[in-house]
């Protein structure tokens, strides 16, 4: 096999590994990113915490089985590239869609929510957008 093509090999693994995310702690970490900045006021530093909701949200549902691959691949003599990019596919892919998507949508709805429910609505679609993610990923794969 070319260069080429183990590299896309271990990049669809790495794809599939990001598609089998925890569905539980990406909605826990959506409905805690809908609350913190999912009002129509919110400041910048919100924005902030409720991205460090979704990256904590990651590190226990995700990340710990990450860093564990991590340290299995790098702990051989000579580690190769093919282990280490399915990993950061794995990372990536796996916080973007599973944990970052459902926070992003959920508080771009409560913005725009008029009359005080901004983040009751954030909560509510971020967790609907996490629980339908899941479905739709474990159907597909």
């Amino acid at each position: 096999m070319t260069d080429a093509g183990v590299l896309a090999g271990a990049v669809a693994e790495g794809g599939r590994l990001a598609l089998a995310y925890n569905p539980l702690a990406s909605a826990l970490a959506a409905v805690g990113a809908g609350l913190l900045a999912g009002f129509r006021g919110a400041r910048r530093w919100h924005g902030a915490l409720a991205a460090v909701t979704v990256l904590g949200g990651w590190a226990l549902g995700d990340g710990a089985a990450v860093a564990g691959a991590l340290a299995a691949a790098s702990a051989r003599a000579h580690p190769v590239a093919e282990p280490m990019l399915a990993i950061g596919v794995w990372a990536s892919g796996g916080l973007v869609i599973g944990y970052a998507m459902p926070a992003a949508v959920g508080v771009f709805v409560g913005r725009r929510v008029f009359f005080g429910t901004g983040r009751l609505a954030a909560a509510s679609v971020g967790l609907g957008t996490a629980l339908a993610l899941a479905v739709v990923m474990r159907a597909a794969g």
